[in-house]
């Protein structure tokens, strides 16, 4: 190929290119010209409206007296924080006698209940013992009587 023909090539797809971008960018403009002037329009409507203005007005009020509430609360809070602390340690003391009364009740009534398991199991092993001798000398007496039908 000859050199004035890929001068050629190259200047025609620069040409196609610069030509597209200018497209996309006055395709880019006009959307966002659109959309611009749709924002300012609803804005000067919103600007005109009494009804927003009123809307703005009690969403400005709400707003101060959700930040004096809040500082209220935030002093009062501020007043109750020693009073909370002593109650909390208080408390945790209490809570810490009753725990450890808690687990001395619970060891005496474990001994005490195997105390009584220990104090009905002793006989109940002692009548099997004698019950089971009976059966051996009836058995041994009458061995027709202690065979099941």
């Amino acid at each position: 190929m000859d050199v004035t023909t890929l001068i050629v090539i190259f200047l025609a797809f620069t040409s196609v290119t610069v030509v597209t971008n200018t497209l996309l960018i006055l395709f880019a403009y006009k959307g966002f010209s659109g959309f611009t002037m749709k924002v300012t329009e609803a804005v000067r409507e919103f600007e005109s409206s009494a009804e927003a203005r009123e809307w703005l007005a009690s969403l400005e009020r709400a707003a101060a007296q959700a930040v004096v509430v809040t500082e209220v609360t935030k002093q009062k809070m501020a007043d109750y924080d020693p009073v909370l602390e002593s109650l909390q340690g208080r408390y945790g003391f209490v809570l810490a006698k009753v725990d450890a009364r808690v687990d001395d009740l619970a060891e005496s009534l474990s001994a005490t209940a195997a105390r009584v398991r220990d104090a009905v199991a002793e006989p109940v092993e002692k009548l099997e013992v004698v019950t089971g001798a009976l059966k051996k000398a009836v058995s041994f007496i009458d061995p027709d009587a202690t065979s099941t039908p």
